[in-house]
């Protein structure tokens, strides 16, 4: 929409600051509205165009605040961090770099967010470069089988 263009050009800056490079803007999405029982599945977003993002919380239900709906990330240190999200803070994060989710069930009756991507200029990385490459010994003979353990 007009409005999701403008909230991610407008905050494009903050992300630059952030991530320390210039970004091309790809998508954002939002009003993204859950209900109560809600859960996300652990993911990594699109290479291509979500590299650098960010989640602008705009608010939830007043259970909130006694149950929170944490989003789970983890971070490049590999532990699991909970993040908590109050009304107008928003979370940096390389969404297509970092596994996160929300597998906890939200306990409340809405949570509202926005979800803003960006890509660095001339960012050219596709999922198939993702890829994993076969390692260069995976044609080498097993060790042989000993019969006398």
């Amino acid at each position: 929409t007009d409005l999701n263009d403008e909230i991610l050009a407008e905050l494009r800056a903050l992300h630059e600051d952030w991530s320390g490079v210039d970004l091309v803007l790809s998508k954002a999405y939002g009003l993204r509205y859950y209900l109560n029982q809600s859960t996300l599945v652990w993911h990594l977003d699109k290479v291509e165009t979500h590299v650098v993002s960010g989640i602008l919380h705009i608010g939830s239900d007043p259970d909130q605040a006694e149950s929170p709906w944490p989003l789970e990330i983890v971070g490049h240190d590999g532990k699991e961090h909970k993040v908590v999200l109050r009304p107008g803070q928003m979370l940096f994060y390389e969404s297509a770099k970092l596994s996160h989710g929300r597998p906890s069930t939200f306990n409340g009756t809405w949570y509202t967010s926005v979800f803003l991507h960006y890509r660095p200029k001339d960012w050219l990385v596709t999922r198939d470069d993702m890829v994993y490459r076969v390692p260069p010994h995976w044609d080498t003979p097993a060790s042989p089988v000993r019969d006398d353990l």
